[in-house]
């Protein structure tokens, strides 16, 4: 597995699942969240691995702050290839009192820090004239409107995959892939802070939460050699949420 990049980490989280499956690959990774995890993260991720783990702090509001983890995830990685922005978050508002505010909010993180993440890792790469892989995290929202968990998060992740989609068609020519997973109601601390969340889990056709690692497995199959022919395509993870 080559060297990634994992935004959004915190204990027991997407990220950290990604990162900790990234490196019992092989794979080095860069990781970052607004505060750096820190050193005992790091630990739980490399445990037992031969790979490294570097800490790096972003705001991804900010394209300064995006640049900023790029230009040093890279000099901690020079062999940096694959890329997933895990960064989100949920705010299950209802509809009407959806705010500009709110509204701007989940949109800063959950696609403005989409966007600016893969455009300047994408640049890296096809200034460096090598191939490598993006995985972003979508959601079942994106696909359905969403409702419990707030409509402004559910615009967001339906950016996700159109974003998603567009950098694939821009950049395969340059041998970079950029694919999508879209998850469903996952056992992680912002799924649980959705009312009706347990309710929704149970009404899926396999009646049943789905777990961090589920998408993690995802997540890295999208960036290993193991998809090569895949590209702007959209792994939906939900237990059958989105079919039902």
């Amino acid at each position: 597995m080559r060297a990634t990049l994992i935004t959004g980490v915190r204990a027991n989280n997407i990220g950290f699942a990604v990162a900790r499956r990234v490196a019992e690959r092989g794979g080095n990774v860069v990781v970052a969240d607004l505060r750096p995890p820190a050193t005992e993260l790091l630990n739980e991720i490399t445990e037992g691995t031969q790979a490294r783990a570097h800490s790096v702090a972003v705001d991804v509001t900010s394209q300064a702050s995006i640049e900023a983890l790029l230009t040093r995830a890279f000099e901690l990685e020079p062999e940096l290839a694959n890329l997933v922005p895990c960064a989100g978050i949920s705010d299950p508002a209802k509809p009407l009192d959806i705010t500009p505010e709110r509204f701007n909010q989940v949109m800063s993180v959950n696609l403005f820090g989409t966007f600016f993440t893969v455009q300047g890792f994408v640049q890296r790469l096809v200034n460096l004239g090598r191939p490598g892989a993006v995985a972003t995290l979508s959601s079942v929202s994106g696909r359905t409107g969403g409702l419990h968990n707030g409509l402004h998060y559910a615009a967001s992740k339906a950016g996700v995959i159109s974003l998603s989609r567009g950098f694939a068609r821009a950049f395969g020519k340059h041998g970079v892939r950029v694919n999508s997973v879209a998850p469903g109601i996952i056992d992680s601390e912002m799924s649980r802070q959705v009312p009706g969340s347990n309710e929704q889990a149970e009404a899926t056709p396999l009646g049943r939460w789905g777990t961090i690692w589920e998408v993690a497995d995802t997540a890295v199959y999208l960036l290993s050699d193991e998809s090569s022919y895949m590209t702007g395509a959209v792994l939906d993870l939900n237990g059958g949420q989105y079919s039902a």
